[in-house]
C-alpha cells in the first residue's frame, strides 16, 4: 500500500464520471479545511497487516504531527504500478476507513472510489506538510522476531519455521502424484475432484453446526495461491478479518470450533494429525504475521513439502483451502503405503464414487437396479459395462481408490445378492444380500449429505 500524506489548508473535490464500470460508491462533492489528506493506492497482496499499519500511520500524522481537524482518505491509483483489482481495492479502502474510525476522534471522510474527480488542494507548505509512506512489502508476509521482522525464507534458514516452507509445491510426488492427476486435483476441472471437495465440505458443515459455517464449495485453486505459504497466509488473514459467516469469501474454508476441527482431522486419515506442524501467528514472537494471533496448521509431507490446511484463532479453526486437505489425505495415505503394509484409501463418505459395479454377462439390468437403489441413499455409483475384462474393470476401480467394488452375474441375479470387495479388506470378497448392502452403504454415507448419482460407463 502506498500513501501520500498532505496537510491541507483546504480540500475540495467533485465527481464527474465513472472511471470503472458500476462504481461501488455514489458520486458526490465535498470540502474540508485543516485536513490530513491521505492519497492511497491499494496494491496486490495488501491485507489486514497493511490496513493496521496504514491506519496507525494516518492517525499519528493527523493527530500528533499536524493536528488536523479532518482525515480525508482519497483513492489515488497513480502512486503505484502494482494495483490491486478494483473490487478488492475498494474493500481494503473501506476496511482502512473503519480502522481509522476506531482510532480517530476527529472528522473522517472517504472520497468515492471509481470516479474521475475534479479537485482543488491547498497545501500548508510547512516541513511536515507532505510525507509519503510504503506500507508492507509486496510478495512478502513478515515473520516477526523479538527485535524486528524478517522474511519467511530467513525464518526458515534460522530454524524458526519448518524447512518445508521454503519449498513451493506444484504437484504431489510418487503414488500421491499419480492419484492427484488421476482424480483431477491438479486443475480441479474433473467431476471427481469437485465431488471430493463437495463431500468434504458437507461433512465439515455438518460437524461444525451450530458453531461454524462454510465459505464456499468451490475449491479456490490457482497453484500460485495454494502452494505459497505467504499467499495462503494472506488468504487466512482475509478469512479471519471477514469472520465466520461472510459468504463468498475467496478463502474456501469451513469455520468450526477447535475441538471439532481436531476430530475432523483425526477422522480423515489415521495418523494424519501426527504430520500436522503448527506455526505461531502473532502473538508473541517468533511468529508469522497474518493479522491475528493463533496458529497456522501445516500438513508436512514425508517428502519434505508443506500443505497449509488451516488456521486456529479465537477458539475456532478455519479449515482450508479444502483442496489442500484432500491432497494432504491422499499424500498421507500414499506415504503410508510406500513404507508399510497398507492399502491407501479415502474416507468412504468423501469419495464421490461409493460403489463401482462390474456387471457380468446377463446382469446389466440388475446392476442398474442396484445402482439406482444405492444412489437413492446419496451414493455415487459407476456401472462399468465397457469392453474391458472383468479384472481390468476391477483394477480401474482400484486405481481410483473406490471404497466398494461390486460384481454381479447370473448367480447374484437369481439370489438377489451382490459380491462385494471392500477396499479396507484387501484380498477378500463376500456375497451379501441387497438389503445388507444398502444398510452398509447407509452407514458409510451417514455424514455425506449429498445427492447420489448413477454413472453408466460403456
Amino acid at each position: 500500500m502506498k500513501i501520500l500524506l498532505i496537510h491541507a489548508e483546504e480540500l475540495w473535490y467533485k465527481t464527474h464520471k465513472p472511471a470503472i464500470k458500476n462504481p461501488p460508491d455514489p458520486p458526490g462533492e465535498f470540502q474540508a479545511e485543516n485536513a490530513a489528506v491521505v492519497f492511497v493506492s491499494v496494491e496486490k497482496g495488501d491485507g489486514e497487516r497493511a490496513v493496521d499499519e496504514a491506519s496507525k500511520e494516518i492517525v499519528k500524522y493527523a493527530g500528533e504531527t499536524v493536528k488536523a481537524d479532518w482525515i480525508v482518505i482519497y483513492p489515488y491509483a497513480h502512486l503505484s504500478s502494482n494495483l490491486e483489482k478494483p473490487r478488492r481495492a475498494h474493500s481494503i479502502l473501506v476496511r482502512l476507513e473503519n480502522k481509522v474510525r476506531e482510532l480517530w476522534n476527529g472528522n473522517l471522510h472517504r472520497a468515492p472510489f471509481g470516479w474521475y474527480k475534479e479537485f482543488r488542494l491547498h497545501g500548508k507548505g510547512h516541513p511536515l506538510a507532505e510525507l509519503s509512506r510504503s506500507i508492507g512489502e509486496q510478495g512478502r508476509v513478515a515473520f516477526r522476531v523479538v527485535d524486528g521482522e524478517i522474511t519467511v525464507s530467513e525464518a526458515v534458514s534460522k530454524g524458526l519455521a519448518p524447512r518445508c516452507l521454503g519449498r513451493r509445491v506444484r504437484r504431489l510426488e510418487g503414488l500421491a502424484g499419480e492419484k492427484e492427476e488421476l482424480l483431477g486435483l491438479r486443475s480441479w476441472n474433473s467431476w471427481l475432484a469437485l465431488g471430493l471437495v463437495e463431500r468434504l465440505a458437507r461433512r465439515l458443515e455438518d460437524l461444525g453446526k451450530p458453531w461454524g459455517s462454510l465459505y464456499s464449495l468451490k475449491p479456490y485453486t490457482p497453484p500460485e495461491d495454494l502452494d505459497d505459504i505467504e499467499a495462503v497466509a494472506r488468504l487466512y488473514s482475509e478469512a479471519v478479518a471477514l469472520g465466520a459467516r461472510r459468504a463468498g469469501s475467496p478463502m474456501p474454508s469451513a469455520v468450526v470450533r477447535v475441538d471439532v476441527g481436531v476430530e475432523i482431522l483425526d477422522d480423515l486419515s489415521n495418523g494424519i494429525t501426527k504430520r500436522i506442524t503448527r506455526i505461531n501467528t502473532c502473538g508473541d514472537p517468533p511468529c508469522l504475521e497474518i493479522g491475528a494471533s493463533g496458529e497456522i496448521l501445516l500438513y508436512e509431507s514425508p517428502k519434505g513439502y508443506c500443505l497449509p490446511i488451516g488456521v486456529a484463532t479465537g477458539g475456532n479453526v478455519f479449515l482450508g483451502p479444502l483442496g489442500n486437505i484432500v491432497k494432504a489425505v491422499i499424500d498421507h495415505e500414499a506415504s503410508r503405503a510406500e513404507v508399510e503394509d497398507w492399502v491407501p484409501r479415502l474416507p468412504a463418505w468423501m469419495h464421490p464414487v461409493t460403489a463401482y459395479i462390474v456387471p457380468l454377462s446377463g446382469a446389466s439390468e440388475y446392476a442398474l437396479s442396484v445402482a439406482r437403489d444405492l444412489a437413492s441413499l446419496g451414493a455415487g455409483v459407476a456401472v462399468d459395462e465397457s469392453q474391458s475384462s472383468v479384472g481390468g474393470r476391477v483394477r480401474s476401480a482400484g486405481k481410483l481408490w473406490v471404497p466398494l467394488v461390486l460384481t454381479v452375474g447370473k448367480r447374484e441375479v437369481e439370489t438377489g445378492t451382490v459380491t462385494v470387495r471392500r477396499r479396507w479388506r484387501p484380498g477378500s470378497q463376500e456375497a451379501v444380500t441387497l438389503g445388507e448392502l444398502l444398510l452398509e452403504v447407509r452407514s458409510l454415507l451417514s455424514w455425506s449429505g449429498v445427492s447420489g448419482f448413477v454413472l453408466h460407463l460403456t
